[in-house]
């Protein structure tokens, strides 16, 4: 097949397609291909965070417990958005990721008695990192919000594991006091 110029070639070589991927794309698939889905370490202040913010999730405001799989099912729904978030090289965005860290916020902040990160966006992500126990930076250095995002969404999916694995401990507990 002749190309624009007039040169024949084979036609192996006309059908190949270059694939339009990103170096940044490239890097992140590669990654993911080695060492699998991101997986971020709690501090033991956030591990302690999330078995509280469990037992604040089993009681609701009128004293009454929540049904178990619904609680189950409703943890396990977020802890799989935040994996995805951060994971996802296709749901890579880091307004949605911003949207979720300030979902997560509003939820865990007053149950563990923090923030609720109402407010600004550096406020939120101070909030963020205050349930997840991390370490909070100076405020003259604070790192640009889409940067904190990526840090702090892996680390909330994290919570989240932690969180469904104090509910199964208590479904253990519950089955073996029968």
């Amino acid at each position: 097949r002749p190309d624009r110029c007039g040169v024949s070639k084979p036609l192996s070589s006309v059908c190949r397609q270059p694939m339009a991927l990103s170096v940044t794309g490239l890097l992140l698939v590669c990654l993911l291909a080695v060492f699998g889905p991101v997986r971020a370490f709690l501090s033991v202040d956030g591990e302690v965070n999330a078995a509280k913010f469990y037992e604040a999730l089993v009681q609701s405001k009128s004293g009454k417990t929540k049904d178990p799989l619904e609680l189950f099912t409703e943890l396990k729904a977020e802890e799989d958005r935040f994996y995805r978030l951060a994971n996802d090289p296709m749901q890579y965005d880091p307004k949605k990721q911003l949207e979720a860290i300030r979902a997560f916020t509003k939820k865990a902040g007053p149950l563990l008695g923090l923030e609720d990160g109402h407010g600004p966006l550096h406020e939120m992500l101070r909030a963020a990192r205050a349930v997840l126990g991390m370490e909070l930076p100076p405020p003259d250095v604070e790192p640009h919000p889409w940067t904190d995002a990526k840090v702090i969404t892996p680390l909330c999916a994290e919570f989240l594991t932690r969180a469904i694995k104090a509910h199964k401990r208590h479904a253990k507990q519950l089955k073996q006091e029968l």
